[in-house]
């Protein structure tokens, strides 16, 4: 059993410190489900101020995990955030990551 419990406290330390954040994991599950969308949409998706939703922004795409590019609607200039590969791929290991752990829980 203590073998067990010390295999998911390294699943805990093994997960993303950068998805770990909410509003992180949020943005990428918002890009996943529903794709591309502008900085406006994704700060009324999440209900949170600009510049708080720039700072989360800034650390994704810092880390690789999603990229904006700027674009024109019949509103004006948007920027738009897309997730990329690597983000993908991180968010996978994360989800797989805390479904171990969550099946683990259920087992205790």
């Amino acid at each position: 059993m203590s073998d067990d419990r010390s295999d998911v406290a390294k699943l805990i330390l093994k997960l993303d410190p950068i998805l770990r954040h909410p509003v992180r994991f949020s943005i990428i599950t918002i890009l996943l489900v529903a794709g591309s969308k502008t900085e406006g949409e994704l700060a009324k998706s999440l209900d949170i101020s600009w510049g708080r939703l720039s700072t989360h922004i800034s650390k994704l795409i810092k880390e690789g995990y999603i990229e904006s590019r700027k674009g024109f609607t019949i509103y004006g200039p948007r920027t738009f955030i897309n997730v990329t590969n690597k983000g993908i791929k991180a968010y996978y290991e994360y989800v797989n990551t805390l479904d171990k752990i969550l099946r683990f829980l259920k087992k205790e």
